[in-house]
């Protein structure tokens, strides 16, 4: 059965925990998994995000430093969210990532799954601080203002 739920998949959204978990109950590896989806993208908490194709480098993304983390719940949804709102606004996959990663680092900083904010300017600010002033630019357009 998972075999049939990742195969052809566009998108597959795994923690590193669930990495291991689908290759060991598929039988496949890495590279085996790679053939069957477009894009893999892996939570790797503290380590940040790990995007993987089959014919592309790995894109590695930071998480965005935590300043008070309060409840993790949430924060694989958070990223999702972070991360197909980029995709859905034209970013590469590296942007959409760290979209993702910074969407996620506010949701762990609250408690509830989706009570968290983000504040145009102090989301910005701390986007730029962590992916620089040229990523914070990219994304600037498409936050509401």
């Amino acid at each position: 059965m998972i075999r049939t739920l990742v195969d052809g998949a566009d998108l597959l959204f795994t923690n590193e925990y669930e990495s291991h978990l689908l290759q060991q109950k598929t039988g496949w590896n890495e590279t085996e998994v790679l053939a069957r989806v477009g894009t893999w993208v892996t939570t790797r908490a503290a380590d940040g995000v790990l995007v993987r194709q089959a014919d592309a480098e790995p894109i590695s993304v930071i998480a965005v430093p935590e300043t008070k983390p309060v409840e993790p719940t949430g924060g694989g949804d958070a990223l999702r969210a972070g991360f197909i709102a980029g995709r859905m606004w034209g970013l590469g996959l590296e942007r959409a990532t760290q979209l993702g990663s910074a969407v996620a680092t506010a949701a762990v900083e609250v408690i509830g799954t989706q009570e968290y904010d983000l504040p145009r300017e102090s989301f910005l600010a701390r986007f730029a601080e962590a992916f620089g002033a040229d990523a914070a630019g990219e994304v600037a357009p498409h936050l509401p203002g």
